[in-house]
């Protein structure tokens, strides 16, 4: 099976890293000039709630021209290195992160940033080799974990990924992504029909299209059509146009032999940004 899911959603895992630098209570999306180095701070980070990291980007580093001395600076940095990570400037976010980590070497959060851009970055050596110091510092770095338990899944070992993701969970009930992590282990293992409570339990705590496409796939993989047909139902009612949906309800038609609605899911697919040769090479494997 192509793998549809993506339990590393960088949008959603690097949020886990954000420092707040929160000094003042600033509101107004509309940033004026001259602004003071608290100021600046407060602004940058509500604009990293609005998802404009390069305007946020550029307060920061004014606020790092303004009071380059300032004992939250390495905070700072490490803010700098994440906007930088969702604008698709990973060596610039990485010299962020090592500043960040002159000042604050044994910080589990800083060195977990720096594993997650490292990881979407492509380079999984380096990334595996930093979570791990992440995890010497705090063995319950919950990024840390996430991250490294993502990377010990895609090097099918299963073993440590599943105790990445079990002391996720362990320490707090309420991380979704660790149950979704020890769904994804089981589904890496052929227990499909173990998976799909846990991915339940997931939904339950956290909305999340990747935990619903990963759920669809474990029955459809149990042949649990029928809780397969209302999964995507329900998912399609939330995410129209997410093609990858789309691709699953033609792999259940074809299942039910039902080609012409198979065809016509596939366009839909197609339409919604799934690549063809990827849905030909998904709906042949089965």
């Amino acid at each position: 099976m192509i793998n549809i899911p993506k339990l590393l959603i960088p949008a959603v895992i690097l949020a886990a890293v954000f420092y707040s630098g929160k000094v003042g209570n600033a509101q107004s999306q509309h940033i004026p000039q001259n602004l003071s180095y608290e100021a600046l701070i407060d602004s940058a980070e509500n604009l990293t709630h609005l998802n404009l990291w390069s305007e946020a980007s550029e307060l920061y580093r004014q606020a790092l021209r303004i009071n380059p001395a300032s004992p939250i600076n390495s905070k700072i940095f490490a803010n700098l290195g994440l906007c930088l990570t969702h604008t698709g400037n990973y060596d610039e976010a990485l010299e962020a992160y090592d500043i960040a980590l002159v000042k604050e070497p044994n910080s589990a959060s800083i060195l977990s940033g720096k594993g997650a851009t490292l990881l979407i970055k492509g380079d999984i050596t380096s990334a595996r080799m930093i979570l791990e110091e992440a995890l010497a510092v705090d063995s319950l770095a919950p990024t840390a974990l996430r991250l490294h338990g993502q990377i010990m899944l895609m090097e099918n070992n299963h073993q440590i990924a599943e105790s990445d993701f079990s002391r996720l969970t362990k320490a707090d009930p309420a991380d979704a992504w660790g149950h979704a992590g020890i769904a994804e282990v089981k589904m890496a293992r052929n227990l499909y029909q173990e998976a799909i409570p846990l991915f339940v339990k997931a939904l339950q705590l956290q909305e999340s299209s990747d935990f619903r496409l990963s759920m669809i796939a474990a029955m459809l993989k149990s042949n649990h059509l029928a809780d397969a047909e209302k999964a995507i139902r329900e998912a399609l009612a939330i995410y129209p146009q997410q093609g990858e949906f789309y691709l699953l309800r033609a792999l259940l038609h074809k299942t039910l032999h039902q080609n012409r609605d198979m065809e016509l899911d596939k366009k839909y697919a197609v339409e919604y940004g799934v690549d063809p040769q990827i849905i030909e090479r998904y709906l042949n494997s089965y």
